[in-house]
């Protein structure tokens, strides 16, 4: 292959004869202060034009390394000679390197959008000039036009107009319109107020239970009432009334009865490190049978923080058991065995979560 230069002014015509197919030819057309590079091969002599104030290139551009494009405008030869300019498409984009570092596409002036097309040349996404990102309208919960790698039957679709939905795995699980937001299942509200109470619930003759003098016990708990994802009271943990609370930051109250039992106090033992986390109030319940035998209840009340789950139980110091016995921690409803339709309610406990 032969390469002909030609830097005077002069146009192809003048090396046509002289050239094979496969020669390259430079030269320049003076009619209109430009540059040009061809090739005989195909009557294409002028394959890329340099003017004064742009690049033209007739073909294809074979794009190896990575390209920084700034206003860019694609045009194509009508019939009659003149330019006119045509939609820009780009079939393949070439790999870029590690070390390239950002790479930016500009509308060129006049341009509107830059959109993106699948094999059928058909637009599904569209960057408008005034930043705008718009995908397709006609998709679905099972095929969301915003979604992820290996896991396209999630994320964000058009439902109708003003209407966005959420999808998870094919299926609608939030729908957001102008006037409300509609979610299909259970809202889990990990990061917000929540309310749980804990109890000792025993049938309307049941007392409370007689405890061991001089020690701590442990108070029953085996029903929860609120929102129950707080705490964790499983069937396993019913046995030793304890539970669970996940990490955040609690108020928690609590109250514990005695009977006849003189001294007494509770308090929220941390099972997972040891220790008391919260210590009740200290109360009287006088074992005799003056005017100092009945019931008190201590009481405790705090704000706890835990940095991982943690177990708790609720633990009972009693001085005294022997008068009222089984009564001692709790005395039933009906002491001569008559139903009157409720149960008796022990052991208390409010967690609230604040953070």
């Amino acid at each position: 292959m032969n390469a002909y230069i030609d830097v005077v002014n002069t146009s192809f015509s003048s090396y046509f004869s002289n050239t094979s197919n496969n020669d390259v030819v430079v030269y320049t057309d003076s009619s209109n202060q430009s540059i040009h590079i061809g090739t005989k091969l195909g009557n294409n002599p002028s394959m890329l034009k340099v003017t004064r104030s742009n690049v033209e290139v007739n073909g294809d551009i074979a794009l190896t390394q990575g390209v920084n494009i700034t206003g860019l405008s694609i045009s194509k030869r009508s019939s009659a000679g003149t330019m006119q300019n045509v939609t820009s498409t780009v079939t393949s984009i070439p790999s870029l390197a590690s070390n390239v570092g950002n790479v930016t596409l500009s509308l060129g002036s006049g341009q509107s959008n830059f959109n993106v097309a699948n094999s059928n040349n058909s637009n599904v996404l569209s960057v408008t000039g005034g930043g705008q990102i718009q995908a397709l309208s006609n998709d679905s919960s099972n095929v969301p036009s915003y979604s992820w790698t290996n896991d396209l039957n999630t994320g964000m679709y058009h439902v109708s107009n003003d209407t966005i939905g959420f999808t998870c795995g094919g299926t609608n699980a939030m729908t957001i319109t102008t006037s409300n937001i509609q979610v299909n299942g259970v809202i889990s509200a990990q990061n917000t107020t929540s309310v749980v109470c804990l109890s000792d619930v025993k049938a309307y003759n049941v007392a409370g239970g007689t405890g061991t003098a001089a020690a701590w016990n442990t108070r029953t708990l085996n029903t929860i009432a609120g929102n129950n994802i707080l705490v964790t009271l499983s069937a396993s943990n019913l046995t030793s009334s304890q539970f669970s609370l996940l990490p955040g930051t609690y108020h928690i109250w609590a109250r514990a009865p005695g009977h006849r039992s003189d001294l007494h106090v509770c308090a929220l033992s941390n099972i997972t490190s040891g220790g008391y986390t919260l210590v009740g109030s200290a109360e009287w319940s006088d074992r005799n049978t003056g005017s100092g035998a009945y019931t008190t209840w201590s009481t405790l009340d705090g704000v706890i923080t835990l940095a991982s789950t943690t177990t708790f139980s609720i633990q009972h110091y009693i001085a005294w058991n022997s008068t009222a016995g089984a009564s001692t921690l709790g005395v039933p409803i009906s002491q001569s065995g008559v139903n009157i339709g409720v149960n008796n309610v022990y052991t208390q406990v409010s967690i609230r979560k604040l953070l």
